[in-house]
């Protein structure tokens, strides 16, 4: 399930690839940026893979390995992660199985990366990277997204399904689900944690009508508070971390449709928030990922127009398709606008051209 030998990246290349999207990224202990995204047949279906490269943060074209399952089932919403101890985790979920696997390379700073074992570490869909907890714990973002909303038929939804917390207390060995948020409003879920001063836990939450949050008070195991964030915002992934500042960075759609790229930050809690750097304004992008490197420096992923559902060949080639990277510090955030000498925006990881690979078979209409 986890291709690693370069001579068989050909298929995976990006003149075999229609459309493109969903990214995830990371920073290791040494600075090397870790990109993750998903394609595959025509839209996000059956044929999916997940691609995983690795840069320098000037070049964007070193494939390092693919998660794939095969022409009847799904690879897809991948999840990248640095753990406290440096180690590199590539997490993807498969359809129609519902399950979450995991590899993981202990050294992701050597120029030959060797990837552990492959080993399933939940059921449901874990899209956004864990959470460390000033305790120690791990909380894991896994959701059972609702039935109405899983796209394959005959897949099962347990218990209606929940965005919930699942916590590791050993460094990633072994997995305990706590409790989980059943937001009225909620779509895909693609949840995110992160630790306030007082300790409490805030869950943010993709909804139908924007953000939404809740808050735990028992590391997870309950939850209360379940309300919208305030923030507009159309229904689509957001990021949000704790920054080395204390500061909480928001990077989400600060419009009804998925346009304006924006970081905003708040230095509250989440009570109010400042600034408001715009990444993009260009329509159709959306879920951003990123993490923050040891200088500091904020490092984000995001895609535009990814060119799916459609149902030909000729429509798919006309959208951008493309992976993008932004890199900024948070005074570029409060002064809305490049300040540092290191704020970079708009660069593209990957944009695809033209398609060299089979057609026939792929489309509604061929």
């Amino acid at each position: 399930m986890l291709i690693t030998d370069k001579s068989l990246f050909g298929k995976f290349g990006e003149k075999m690839r229609i459309w493109q999207g969903i990214p995830s990224l990371t920073v290791t202990k040494n600075g090397k940026i870790f990109v993750t995204w998903y394609s595959g047949s025509w839209s996000e279906r059956n044929g999916n893979y997940c691609l995983l490269y690795r840069s320098d943060g000037q070049k964007w074209d070193d494939l390092v390995a693919v998660a794939y399952a095969g022409e009847n089932a799904r690879c897809y919403d991948a999840a990248l992660w640095t753990d406290p101890k440096g180690r590199l985790w590539f997490v993807w979920s498969v359809m129609p199985s519902l399950d979450i696997f995991a590899s993981v390379c202990d050294d992701p700073d050597a120029e030959k990366l060797v990837f552990g074992p492959v080993r399933k570490i939940g059921e449901g869909v874990m899209i956004n990277n864990p959470t460390v907890l000033s305790s120690g714990e791990w909380l894991f973002p896994i959701a059972m997204w609702k039935q109405s909303v899983v796209p394959f038929k005959g897949i099962k939804v347990p218990d209606g399904g929940l965005a919930y917390c699942v916590v590791s207390r050993d460094e990633g060995k072994t997995f305990e689900t706590a409790g989980g948020v059943d937001y009225p409003d909620r779509q895909f879920d693609e949840h995110r944690f992160v630790e306030l001063s007082d300790g409490t836990v805030r869950m943010y939450i993709r909804g139908f009508h924007g953000i939404a949050q809740a808050d735990s008070t028992d590391k997870g195991r309950t939850w209360h508070d379940v309300r919208r964030t305030g923030l507009v915002s159309p229904s689509s992934r957001c990021f949000a971390t704790k920054l080395k500042s204390g500061n909480i960075l928001m990077v989400y759609n600060s419009s009804p449709r998925r346009t304006n790229m924006t970081a905003i930050l708040s230095r509250d809690d989440g009570k109010t928030w400042e600034g408001g750097l715009i990444l993009d304004t260009r329509a159709d992008v959306s879920y951003p990922d990123g993490a923050q490197d040891e200088n500091g420096l904020i490092h984000v992923t995001y895609d535009c127009e990814r060119g799916g559902y459609v149902d030909s060949l000729d429509k798919a080639l006309k959208f951008k398709r493309e992976v993008l990277y932004a890199a900024f510090r948070e005074e570029d955030i409060i002064a809305r606008g490049p300040v540092s000498a290191d704020c970079r925006l708009g660069v593209v990881i990957s944009k695809l051209g033209e398609y060299e690979g089979p057609t026939q078979g792929i489309y509604i209409k061929d």
